[in-house]
């Protein structure tokens, strides 16, 4: 290798490291700002909720399982939601992930459509679709049921099988 190689690797790989350096220190940046805005850095804010948080802290700390009994009830809602959820999950995403995959997508159209549903499923937080439930089936366990099974749904997307050609 001559040396006019060398030395241009060496300049490409500061360049390289310059321009890596400057993307982090601009996503730094951007992080900074954002932390000021939403207030990170006022002080008093913290102060004024320090009582709060140790009042917290102490009724957590060590627990009391006094009242276990009043616990049995939201215990198993909570159980049950998650399983009914869980199997709405199966339900919905076993034929979606059929169309989504490449290899057994109908059409490239259908895949594309279906992989746009898993997406938007997946980006939507279930708190977001718990809210949306809730005004549109009521209060209840039932909101919730279907937040995670939409939400969890959109994280099964499929992937190529490995050794599979897409379009078989």
């Amino acid at each position: 290798m001559t040396s006019a190689a060398f030395e241009n690797i060496i300049s490409r790989d500061k360049r390289e490291q310059f321009i890596g350096l400057r993307n982090t220190a601009f996503v730094l940046l951007v992080c900074l700002v954002a932390l000021y805005v939403t207030g990170f850095f006022d002080a008093q804010r913290f102060i004024e909720g320090a009582p709060a948080v140790k009042q917290l802290s102490s009724e957590m700390v060590p627990p009391n399982f006094d009242r276990w009994e009043h616990w049995v009830i939201p215990l198993r809602d909570t159980l049950a939601m998650s399983i009914a959820g869980t199997a709405l999950t199966i339900v919905l995403s076993l034929p979606l992930a059929l169309l989504a995959a490449p290899n057994t997508t109908p059409n490239p159209l259908v895949g594309r459509v279906a992989r746009v549903i898993l997406a938007a499923f997946r980006s939507v937080p279930e708190i977001i679709l718990g809210i949306l439930f809730v005004a549109a089936v009521g209060f209840g366990a039932l909101p919730g049921v279907l937040a995670l099974a939409l939400h969890s749904t959109g994280t099964l997307e499929p992937q190529p099988a490995q050794g599979v050609p897409r379009g078989c």
